[in-house]
């Protein structure tokens, strides 16, 4: 994913409802026709109030041209460009912590 477009869904099945889906986490990668990559990463989590999604806040992103302000193309859906990143070490750090934790740091994802 480092280097294609794409994406990747991870699922994690709550154990206290086995019919639920818990939490899901997705990774978005695409260099919009670029020599640069983006990459997107949304987790989403069950809640008592409802469904809450989280990702990377990054202020600084920039926005595609051909997107209206703000927004971001990827892999041809229109998205918030502050909710993206270029750094997959960033990209690689949130998937470990998924992966060896079951969760995310508030760090990572916001």
């Amino acid at each position: 994913m480092r280097t294609n477009n794409g994406f990747l869904s991870l699922w994690k099945q709550s154990k206290s409802k086995p019919t639920s889906p818990g939490m899901e986490i997705t990774l978005y990668s695409d260099n919009h026709q670029t020599d640069i990559q983006t990459y997107m990463v949304l987790l989403g989590e069950e809640t008592e109030e409802g469904y809450d999604v989280r990702t990377f806040y990054n202020p600084v992103a920039p926005c595609n041209p051909e997107a209206p302000e703000g927004m971001i193309y990827m892999l041809g859906d229109c998205f918030a460009a502050c909710s993206t990143v270029r750094n997959f070490t960033m990209v690689r750090r949130v998937f470990t912590d998924f992966l060896t934790t079951g969760n995310v740091s508030e760090d990572l994802l916001n």
